[in-house]
């Protein structure tokens, strides 16, 4: 955890959260009757930032490969984090898109390993689609054709290839509950624009990369 507060102010800005419960479970059960109602499927972790609660299942396959865990840990306690640093600013994080968030925890996540997801160019869905919470959930379910978390992952990726990551900040701190507006403001290009954009670089790399 230290070295995810590390990462996280190296990308956002310096800040020390305020402690969190981690708690690990071994039974899906348990996990399950523990955390809020939700419409997520096949999760194996939650922060709850109404109780200050991290929840992780411990799978049988990560106590075979460790990465999947310390990846998962430090996306989780990425979200913390950003709780904990809106929080200190008397700021929420209700109003950013879900994609704009997860993609950060994502990124800092496998980070934490060292490791890059492998991107699906054609699996690409507008990002404006998958900004609430319900919406979120509905393109991660498990006959979606979609990637939302992997997606989202190379958006942050890509602001920071751009020479953009201090914008991630600003974004963040945002607080005139118009995101897009703001992106618009900060990057000099919509959403519209970062998309196209985004997707022609990534199918550019991903053909360079299957060839």
């Amino acid at each position: 955890m230290r070295k995810v507060i590390t990462m996280n102010e190296k990308l956002i800005d310096v800040h020390q959260p305020v402690p969190v419960t981690v708690i690990l479970y071994r039974n899906p059960e348990n996990f399950q009757k523990q955390l809020p109602v939700h419409s997520y499927e096949n999760l194996h972790g939650m922060y709850v930032p109404t109780e200050e609660t991290i929840h992780l299942l411990v799978t049988k396959k990560m106590e075979r490969d460790y990465e999947p865990f310390l990846e998962l840990t430090a996306h989780e306690y990425t979200h913390h984090w950003i709780v904990s640093y809106l929080g200190q600013r008397g700021l929420v994080n209700g109003h950013l898109p879900r994609w704009f968030e997860e993609g950060i925890a994502e990124y800092v996540g496998f980070a934490s390993i060292e490791k890059t997801p492998r991107f699906m160019p054609l699996h690409f869905i507008p990002f404006k689609r998958i900004q609430s919470v319900s919406e979120w959930a509905n393109e991660n379910r498990r006959n979606s054709p979609h990637l939302p978390y992997r997606q989202s992952y190379y958006a942050i990726d890509q602001l920071v290839r751009d020479g953009n990551q201090s914008k991630i900040k600003n974004l963040l701190l945002e607080n005139d509950q118009n995101f897009y507006q703001s992106f618009q403001n900060e990057l000099a290009e919509s959403m519209v624009e970062f998309e196209l954009r985004f997707l022609r670089d990534e199918m550019r790399e991903y053909r360079e990369n299957h060839e």
